[in-house]
C-alpha cells in the first residue's frame, strides 16, 4: 500500500470508537475494497484485507504517563541562530502564538523581511535524492525541476574544498574554460519535500543497474547530519559570475542563483519551478503583478517569506491583487515605472548645469535593457520592441482562463499560476508558451486611435495561425497539440 494509510486508519477508527457494531463495520469496509480495488485483481484486494486484519491484530492501548519523562526539548519552529525578529517575533507566529506578541515588536511601517523560508526547515521527506557524481553528466535537469529550489548547483574555485566536510562531493565541470574548478550537486536535506521529480527527470542510467540513477532517493535520517554540513558549506560558495553563463540554457541556468526558494507549495507543485526560473533569469530586475490562487498564498504568505534577494541584497518586485485582473494590475505598476522614469529625466535635466552635461547625456542615453554583462553569452530575453522602447503606448494582454500574462516596454511585468513568458528581441516579437490545459479564451489589443477591445478566440484546437486583428498591433495564435503539447500564442507587429 505505499504510504497509503486511510484504509488502516479507517479501521482503527471504527474499531476504537464504538460508533458502530465492530464486525459490521469491518464487513462494510472490506466490501467497499472489492469495489474499490476488485478490478485490479484478486492480489490487490487480498493485500487490502491483510492490511485491514493485521491494523485490527496490532490495535492496542497505549497508556499515557502521569508526568513527563523525556529529557530533550521540543524544538523551536525557527531555529535559534535566525536573526533576533525571525526567532522572537516570526516564530511566534508559526507556532501559533500571534496573538500573544504586543504592537511594539511589529515593524512599525509594516514591513517584513524576505528570504525568511530557509529558517522554516520542515523535515517532512522521509526520502531525499542523493547524488552519483561519477555518473552525473550534469544537464542540470533536476536542478531546473525542483518545485522547492533545494537542488542547487555551483562551479567554483578548488581550492575552496581545502575546508570542505569529508562527506562534500564535487567533480570536474563539464563546461569549457572551467579548467581548475569543481562542480557540485547539493540538496537541501531538511528542506526537500520528497517529490522524487528530480529522480523521474534524470537522463542518466547505469549500465550495470537499470534502476540506478544520477540521482536516487534515500533514506533521509542516515544522511541528514552530514547533508545540513554539506548545505551550509555549499551556500558558503561563491556563486559563478552570470556573465560567463548562457540564460538560454539548461544546463547553465542551473548556476544561476533562484531568488525563490522553499515555498510552502505542495510537494511536487507545477507552478514554482516556473516561478523560480523567471527570478534566475530576471533576478532583482523581475516585477511580478499575482493573481489570487496558489501563488499567492505560497507566494506572500506569513510568517515566512519564498522570494528572497541576492548578495547585493535585492530581489524581485512581487505584489499580489485580489481578483483576477493581474494584467491590469500589472499594467499599473509598469505605467508607474514609466513615470517614475519620465520624473528621473526630468530631474537629470534641471541638474545638468551642476553634474555636467556629459554626466547626464550619457545617463539619458544609457542601454538599460538588460544587465550590464559583456560577451555573446548573454541572451536576449530582457528587451522588447513591442513599445518602441517605451516611448509607445501600445499594449497588449492575453487573458487565459483567469490566468493572465500582460508585458509592456522592455520586460515580462505579470505571471500568474504557471504561465510561462519569454521575451526576444532578436526577431522583434513576443511570444509566451501556455499549457495545454489553459485555453486562450480572449485577447485583448490596444492602440492609440482604436482603444482597447477583445477578440474572441476559436474554442476548437486549430494547428494554422489566426489572424485576429488587422491593427496596428496584431496577435497571432497557434496552438499546438503534438509533441510536448505546448500552445504557442505569437505577438508580432
Amino acid at each position: 500500500m505505499g504510504s497509503r494509510i486511510n484504509t488502516i486508519m479507517q479501521t482503527c477508527f471504527f474499531a476504537i470508537s464504538g460508533v458502530l457494531p465492530r464486525e459490521e463495520v469491518i464487513a462494510q469496509i472490506k466490501k467497499a475494497i472489492k469495489k474499490t480495488y476488485g478490478k485490479r485483481g484478486d492480489a490487490v484486494v487480498q493485500q487490502n484485507y491483510a492490511a485491514v486484519d493485521a491494523a485490527l491484530a496490532h490495535l492496542h492501548q497505549v497508556t499515557v504517563p502521569e508526568k513527563v519523562s523525556a529529557t530533550f526539548d521540543i524544538l523551536p519552529m525557527l531555529p535559534l541562530e535566525s536573526p533576533a525578529f525571525v526567532h522572537e517575533v516570526l516564530g511566534a507566529m508559526a507556532a501559533g502564538h500571534g496573538d500573544l506578541l504586543p504592537v511594539s515588536a511589529l515593524p512599525a511601517g509594516g514591513t517584513f523581511p524576505t528570504g525568511t523560508s530557509k529558517w522554516e526547515t520542515r523535515n517532512i521527506a522521509q526520502m531525499i535524492p542523493a547524488w552519483d557524481e561519477e555518473l552525473c553528466i550534469q544537464c542540470g535537469k533536476c536542478v531546473m525541476v525542483c518545485p522547492h529550489a533545494v537542488i542547487r548547483a555551483k562551479v567554483y574555485d578548488g581550492a575552496l574544498l581545502a575546508d570542505a566536510p569529508a562527506t562534500f562531493k564535487s567533480a570536474k565541470p563539464k563546461w569549457k574554460n572551467m579548467d581548475g574548478e569543481f562542480y557540485t550537486l547539493q540538496v537541501a536535506p531538511e528542506d526537500c519535500t520528497g517529490c522524487k521529480l528530480c529522480v523521474e527527470i534524470c537522463p542518466v542510467k547505469s549500465k550495470s543497474e537499470a534502476k540506478h540513477k544520477a540521482i536516487n532517493m534515500e533514506m533521509q535520517a542516515p544522511l541528514r547530519d552530514t547533508e545540513v554540513k554539506n548545505w551550509n558549506f555549499f551556500e558558503a560558495l561563491p556563486s559563478v559570475d552570470r556573465s560567463r553563463l548562457s540564460h538560454t540554457q539548461v544546463k547553465d541556468i542551473q548556476l544561476l542563483d533562484p531568488l525563490f526558494e522553499f515555498s510552502g507549495a505542495c510537494a511536487g507543485c507545477g507552478e514554482t519551478p516556473y516561478l523560480k526560473l523567471l527570478t534566475q533569469l530576471f533576478g532583482d530586475r523581475l516585477y511580478i503583478a499575482n493573481a489570487t490562487g496558489c501563488s499567492s498564498i505560497y507566494g506572500g504568505n506569513l510568517p515566512t517569506t519564498p522570494y528572497t534577494q541576492n548578495k547585493s541584497g535585492r530581489g524581485p518586485t512581487w505584489s499580489n491583487s485580489l481578483f483576477e485582473d493581474n494584467a491590469e494590475f500589472g499594467m499599473g505598476m509598469r505605467l508607474a515605472l514609466d513615470q517614475q522614469k519620465g520624473y528621473a529625466e526630468v530631474l537629470l535635466g534641471r541638474l545638468a548645469s551642476t553634474l555636467g552635461d556629459d554626466l547626464v547625456t550619457a545617463t539619458l542615453n544609457a542601454d538599460q535593457s538588460k544587465e550590464r554583462r559583456s560577451g555573446k553569452n548573454w541572451p536576449e530575453l530582457t528587451q522588447c520592441r513591442l513599445a518602441r522602447c517605451l516611448r509607445s503606448p501600445i499594449r497588449w494582454c492575453a487573458r487565459a482562463c483567469g490566468l493572465s500574462v500582460a508585458m509592456a516596454g522592455r520586460t515580462t511585468l505579470a505571471l500568474a499560476g504557471w504561465t510561462m513568458c519569454w521575451v526576444r528581441d532578436r526577431t522583434s516579437r513576443c511570444w509566451c508558451s501556455i499549457r495545454r490545459r489553459i485555453r486562450i479564451q480572449a485577447v485583448r489589443c490596444r492602440s492609440p486611435r482604436h482603444g482597447a477591445r477583445w477578440r474572441s478566440l476559436p474554442k476548437a484546437p486549430s494547428r494554422t495561425a489566426r489572424r485576429i486583428s488587422r491593427w496596428r498591433l496584431w496577435l497571432t495564435v497557434r496552438y499546438t497539440w503534438r509533441g510536448s503539447r505546448w500552445a504557442e500564442a505569437i505577438c508580432r507587429r
